[in-house]
């Protein structure tokens, strides 16, 4: 079972566990999350890796709309549980980059005009997996980071100066932590 499918998540706090896997990513807004014992916020710059038969805890924070996956180690082709056992193995909130938003982006349009369609859902939610894959374990995971885009961090304090911007928020900005 793939399942991908669209989500605003509740401002009060949720606490429960399944028996799949959980790939929790972020169009808009954001949530809080603590997945055995492992807290974090899923947002623009970060997803969140939900092992099957984790407990979790959650929350949306305000005006929020998700991007669930939800996947069985059943049904899967050959090349799947690897990857599958290898993203999930602990909970994990990895870093998003750019490509990979307009990748989501892409797919969050596609699944709000086609969602009841299941194969554009598994297969939307096929490619996300991988891409994510690829950047947590693949060589791009463990060439040196490029220099810091401090053309972005002046767009975003630009586009932000009527309010208080703190180190935490510029730092999801550019993938780093504070």
């Amino acid at each position: 079972m793939l399942n991908a499918r669209l989500l605003r998540l509740d401002d009060q706090a949720h606490e429960h566990a399944h028996d799949y896997h959980q790939l929790v990513l972020s169009l808009s807004g954001s949530a809080a999350f603590e997945v055995d014992g492992a807290g974090g916020e899923v947002c623009r710059m970060r997803a969140c890796l939900v092992p099957g038969y984790a407990e979790h805890e959650f929350a949306g924070k305000g005006d929020n709309r998700m991007l669930i996956i939800d996947l069985d180690e059943q049904d899967l082709s050959a090349d799947d549980p690897r990857l599958l056992a290898q993203l999930f193995e602990t909970p994990r909130y990895p870093a998003l980059d750019a490509d990979f938003h307009n990748l989501l982006n892409y797919a969050g349009a596609e699944l709000a005009r086609y969602g009841s369609d299941p194969l554009l859902a598994r297969a939307l939610g096929g490619v996300l997996l991988r891409a994510l894959h690829l950047r947590v374990f693949g060589e791009a995971a463990h060439q040196p980071k490029g220099p810091l885009d401090i053309a972005r961090l002046d767009a975003h304090i630009e586009s932000n100066l009527a309010r208080r911007i703190t180190v935490a928020e510029l730092a999801q900005v550019v993938c780093l932590s504070p």
